[in-house]
């Protein structure tokens, strides 16, 4: 028995069989090295196109009225005729989430017998999480 460790190739044949060349196929070319892609410059007057082809984009747009932080015992005792206390006072704007993020706040109004939201405020920082 011999003390040198048997070759790799031994012990993790390799996972595909080698390939065997047969007279029908023509002989490899000599193998040209990996490049990476190349990619094109846009210019910046392609890159400034209107935002028009987005205007059919559906959002989720919401106006909150105001939150409140439960448990869940008491979550669980909630019926008809109960009263949630909310977190803003009467006559305090509203706020308007787009897909999760405040952008406006509004005030409620009635329009035609139906509620409505009048801006009042645009959110500078539209990028703020909301908590």
């Amino acid at each position: 028995m011999s003390d040198d460790p048997a070759p790799a190739t031994e012990l993790f044949p390799a996972p595909f069989p080698p390939r065997v060349s047969t007279a029908s196929s023509p002989a490899p070319a000599s193998a040209a090295p990996a490049t990476a892609p190349v990619f094109r410059e846009i210019s910046s007057t392609q890159s400034r196109q209107p935002l028009e082809h987005l205007g059919n984009v559906e959002l989720a747009v919401s106006m909150e009225l105001g939150r409140v932080r439960m448990r869940l015992a008491d979550v669980l005792k909630i019926g008809v005729g109960a009263v949630l206390e909310l977190d803003k006072l009467a006559g305090d704007p509203i706020d308007v989430v787009v897909n999760g993020r405040l952008v406006a706040r509004g005030e409620v109004v009635v329009v035609n017998e139906r509620f409505a939201v009048r801006i009042v405020q645009i959110v500078a920082d539209v990028t703020q999480d909301r908590g």
